[in-house]
């Protein structure tokens, strides 16, 4: 995921074209995603905190995404 010697890091939440079999379509895929990317979840909770993020092509109605938040959200208090 994160690479020390990059100046950025790109998340991809919901595959790469170089995985197409990986990616995030369908609701299934939706739903299942928590079980599914836990690692990259609790990666991307952890970087929050020390790095600043520009979210590009996700709308912030993402389940995913918004549950992620809401979990750094939680974890802030």
């Amino acid at each position: 995921l994160t690479l020390s010697d990059r100046d950025a890091v790109v998340y991809k939440m919901h595959g790469d074209v170089s995985q197409v079999h990986k990616a995030v379509i369908t609701r299934d895929d939706y739903e299942k995603y928590e079980l599914t990317h836990s690692l990259f979840t609790t990666a991307l909770q952890g970087d929050s905190v020390s790095k600043t993020f520009l979210f590009i092509g996700f709308s912030f109605n993402d389940p995913n995404l918004n549950y992620i938040l809401s979990r750094i959200r939680i974890s802030g208090r």
